[in-house]
């Protein structure tokens, strides 16, 4: 069984810039500012490349049940912001289900590149009453109740459902979540799109947020060569790296259930069943349930992998 590689879905919202177009060979004409690099949403999935070249993965993995043995419930992208997000908010699996007929949000963000003086808002200072968010946000004082955090690369933040939070300008992240395209906005900076205010979301927002303080510490761990590092495990999702040192020894991987693998730097090769592999920088693969995989770095510097898989029980 052979790994798939994917192309995305890109979208194209006002905070876009060109980094991910630059910096991460993503091929458009305009700015990107979402890379949805493995996406089974209607209308938003990623395609694959290769032998299955062109046919969307919501569709090919109705082909391939086997694939994704207990659903394919997660949705991850790399974003890049030229100008900041709205603050906004996701709600949990019950909330979306009864109300948006989908699954809920938790997702993590692992930086990946950061300007100087980037930022990101994540989670609560301490806790509030319904009231003084309310009219945080009829005074668009919002972000002063909010953790304002200077982000460096490689950190982790994990972002359970509820937790109110904004991305920066000047920010590269890969984010993993649940399979949902769920967002409610806050607030918005008062800007206009095409003319008019992008849509807020307030009732369904202050239902799901929570009210109290969020620890915003990042995960920072050590990532050694040829070996493969927990970020985090939550009920949805594991997040781990793997970093290959220079010209490394073959690696080899084996996927219990799905897994995405994209390549955060460097370039080497995949050795699968029946083919091998070249991967770059930006690139994404994914691997079926079963597949087993042998890989190795030929660049001066090393190269990371970013590897996504759905939480299982032990």
């Amino acid at each position: 069984m052979d790994p798939v590689k994917t192309m995305p879905y890109y979208a194209h919202p006002i905070w876009s810039g060109n980094d991910l177009n630059k910096k991460w060979n993503k091929d458009a004409f305009e700015p990107i500012g979402e890379s949805w690099e493995f996406s089974v949403i209607p209308d938003k999935s990623c395609c694959a490349e290769g032998r299955f070249d062109g046919i969307p993965f919501d569709t090919l993995l109705k082909a391939f049940p086997e694939w994704t043995p207990n659903g394919a419930h997660l949705l991850f992208k790399l974003i890049s912001t030229a100008d900041d997000l709205s603050v906004q908010v996701h709600p949990d699996d019950e909330y979306a289900m009864t109300h948006e007929h989908s699954l809920g949000e938790t997702e993590s963000w692992y930086i990946l590149d950061a300007e100087k003086d980037a930022v990101i808002y994540l989670g609560l200072k301490k806790d509030i009453d319904l009231t003084t968010l309310e009219n945080s946000l009829k005074n668009g004082t919002v972000l002063d109740l909010l953790n304002k955090i200077k982000v460096k690369k490689d950190e982790y933040y994990y972002i359970p459902a509820g937790t109110i939070h904004a991305l920066g300008k000047g920010v590269t992240v890969a984010e993993i979540q649940q399979s949902s395209n769920v967002t409610y906005r806050l607030y918005d900076y008062n800007r206009l799109q095409n003319g008019k205010p992008r849509e807020l979301h307030i009732e369904k927002a202050l239902d799901v947020c929570s009210l109290k303080a969020f620890d915003p510490t990042p995960l920072c761990p050590d990532t050694p060569y040829d070996k493969i590092t927990l970020l985090k495990e939550c009920n949805y999702f594991t997040s781990s790296v793997l970093a290959l040192s220079e010209n490394s020894d073959i690696f080899s991987y084996h996927a219990a259930d799905y897994a995405i693998m994209t390549m955060l730097s460097g370039s080497g090769t995949i050795f699968a069943d029946t083919r091998t592999y070249r991967f770059m920088k930006g690139d994404t693969y994914f691997l079926p349930a079963g597949c087993e995989i042998h890989i190795a770095s030929d660049c001066t510097d090393g190269a990371k992998i970013y590897i996504n898989t759905p939480y299982s029980e032990r």
